[in-house]
Parts: C-alpha cells; sequence; structure tokens
C-alpha cells in the first residue's frame, strides 16, 4: 500500500486543511470482503492499487469534483454502473460490444463527471490496470492515462502539494464553495484560489 497509502495521506490533510467540506465528502473505507465481493459481481481482478486505496476511502459522496473534476464511485457504485455499460453495449453494439472502442466488459469505471468516467483496464496482459478515459460521447483513450492507479492518486496528491497539476490547473472554490480545478488566467468563474501548503 506504500504509494496509495503516502498519496492518501497528503490528500486527507490537504483537503482537512483547506476545504473540510471536501473532506468530509470521502467515504469511509471498503473492507477486503466488499472488495472481494465487487470482484465476484463483475467476474475481474481489482487492480493491488485500486483496492488499496478502497481500504482507505470507498468513494466520494455526489456533487464532489475533487480528483481533477472527477468524483470517485464506491465500490457498489463501480458494479452498478459497470453492468449498465455492458447492458448498453450490448444492446447497441451486438457483436462490436468488445471491441474496446467506446466499452469493454473487462474495464472497470472508478471516478466519473456527467457520465464521463475513468477506467480501470482489467484485461489480461501488459495493460492490466492502466487508467484511461471513456468519454459518453467518443471513443475509449488510454494513451493519455496513467500506468496504473497508484500513479493516478500520487498526481493528484503531488498537484494538491504543489498547488497545480502537471496541466497547469490550479485547485479553487467555485462560486458556491465546492472545490473544483480550473486555469486561473482563463476562467473568471473561479474567484477564491486556495491556498496551499
Amino acid at each position: 500500500m506504500g504509494d496509495v497509502s503516502a498519496a492518501w495521506v497528503v490528500i486527507d490533510g490537504w483537503l482537512a486543511r483547506h476545504a473540510p467540506s471536501a473532506a468530509r465528502a470521502q467515504r469511509g473505507p471498503a473492507t477486503g470482503v466488499q472488495i472481494a465481493a465487487l470482484e465476484k459481481a463483475v467476474g475481474l481482478e481489482v487492480p493491488a492499487g485500486f483496492a488499496d486505496s478502497a481500504q482507505h476511502h470507498d468513494g466520494q459522496d455526489h456533487g464532489s469534483t475533487d480528483f481533477f473534476g472527477l468524483r470517485l464511485l464506491s465500490l457498489a457504485e463501480i458494479a452498478t454502473t459497470r453492468q449498465m455499460l455492458v447492458e448498453t453495449a450490448a444492446d447497441d453494439l451486438g457483436d462490436d460490444a468488445d471491441d474496446d472502442w467506446w466499452w469493454h466488459a473487462q474495464w472497470l469505471p472508478f471516478a466519473e463527471l456527467d457520465d464521463d468516467l475513468l477506467v480501470l483496464d482489467c484485461r489480461p496482459g501488459p495493460g492490466y490496470g492502466r487508467v484511461g478515459w471513456r468519454s459518453k460521447d467518443d471513443t475509449a483513450d488510454f494513451a493519455e492515462g496513467w500506468p496504473d492507479f497508484a500513479a493516478y492518486l500520487t498526481e493528484i496528491a503531488a498537484a494538491f502539494a504543489a498547488g497545480k497539476n502537471s496541466d497547469g490547473e490550479v485547485p479553487c472554490f467555485d462560486a458556491d464553495g465546492a472545490l473544483c480545478w480550473s486555469y486561473p488566467d482563463l476562467d473568471e468563474e473561479f474567484t477564491a484560489i486556495i491556498v496551499t501548503g
């Protein structure tokens, strides 16, 4: 759990100092039994880094946009969202349902924003565990993702610690006081940039 645990120490500490309402939106830990139940329900092995993370926080409450604008799903939401997408792909794509351009049965969705998803690739092989983007309106993309969940979470922790992510977005509050990410030089909607540290 080294990298994942270290990332959560940074993230939890930062949220507690700067965004206590966001800190409260982190759900409690999942148990090993719950993780095993997810694996049984979906018929897939959950990548170790994500399983480690779920034992810190089993997703976030609705309305959270802490993780570069996305919300982490709970294990229960992962199972139901995946099942819905498997069924939708089968209905809409027929024999092409597992062609992986829009959805594949061996992907696990773990974060969402307006039906766009981050997914874990659970297909056996060299790509197992990588993180990709599945847009509701476009093809899936792993080229711009992360090699695994630990790398994704570590980048988020580094962004909180540095006050911006590698793309130049900074954590800030919107007009309703919700934590979000924005480009301060381009977006005038966000007025209260958080002091880091």
